[in-house]
C-alpha cells in the first residue's frame, strides 16, 4: 500500500502537498492512460481532444475522484471511512481470487515446487491483506481513500518474483499486468457511479 495516509499525517506535509501529491501519482497518470488509449499521445492536446472517444468509465472514474478532492471539507469522516473499508474488502476478495484463479489454473501440477512457492506466498499475502486495519469511521480523511493496496507490493509476492522462479519475461509481463491494476485504483463502489 502506498504510505499517503502516513504522508499526510506527518504534520510537516501540508493540504496542498498532500493535495499535489495525490494529482500527480494518482490522478494524472489516470487521464494520461486514457488519452492514449483513446489515441490521443499529446498531454497539451486534451484541451481541444474529442472526449467522446474517452472511456465513460474511465472518465467517471476521474470525475470521482476529482469530485472527492474538491468536497473534501464538506465529506464526512464517515463517508471516507466506509469507502475505505469497501476498498479494503474489494482488495481481501481480489487477492482471495487471485489464489483461487492461480490454484485452478495450476491444478495439474500440484506438486511443481514454482506453483507451491507462489501459492503460498499468495496465501501469506492474503494472511496479511486480512489484518490490515480498519479505517476509524471518526478520524478517516480524504486521502484515505487514495491509498493504493496492491496484493503485488506483499513482501513475500515481491520476493518471489525477483527470486530466480521468476525469468526477466516473466517479470516483464507481471510488471505491465500490475501497472495496468493500479491504473485502476483506487476503487470505489458500483453505487458511486450512478448519476
Amino acid at each position: 500500500m502506498q504510505g499517503l495516509s502516513q504522508k499526510a499525517s506527518n504534520s510537516s506535509d501540508s493540504d496542498e502537498q498532500t493535495l499535489l501529491f495525490i494529482l500527480r501519482n494518482i490522478i494524472l497518470p489516470r487521464i494520461q492512460r486514457a488519452l492514449g488509449n483513446a489515441g490521443c499521445n499529446q498531454p497539451w492536446a486534451i484541451l481541444s481532444y474529442d472526449t467522446e472517444r474517452l472511456s465513460e468509465r474511465t472518465v467517471a472514474h476521474i470525475e470521482l475522484m476529482v469530485a472527492l478532492i474538491c468536497n473534501r471539507d464538506r465529506l464526512t469522516p464517515e463517508l471516507y471511512a466506509s469507502l475505505v473499508k469497501w476498498q479494503l474488502d474489494a482488495h481481501r476478495r481480489y487477492a482471495q481470487s487471485l489464489l483461487q484463479d492461480y490454484k485452478e489454473a495450476t491444478r495439474d501440477f500440484p506438486d511443481d515446487d514454482d506453483v507451491k512457492s507462489f501459492v503460498s506466498a499468495l496465501e501469506k499475502a492474503i494472511s496479511r491483506a486480512q489484518t490490515l486495519r480498519e479505517p476509524d469511521p471518526e478520524k478517516a480523511q480524504y486521502y484515505d481513500v487514495f491509498s493504493i493496496r496492491n496484493i503485488y507490493d506483499d513482501p513475500d509476492i515481491k520476493a518471489l518474483v525477483a527470486s530466480d522462479r521468476f525469468t526477466p519475461e516473466k517479470r516483464l509481463k507481471l510488471q505491465e499486468t500490475v501497472t495496468n491494476l493500479l491504473l485502476q485504483q483506487p476503487v470505489f463502489p458500483p453505487e458511486c457511479y450512478i448519476r
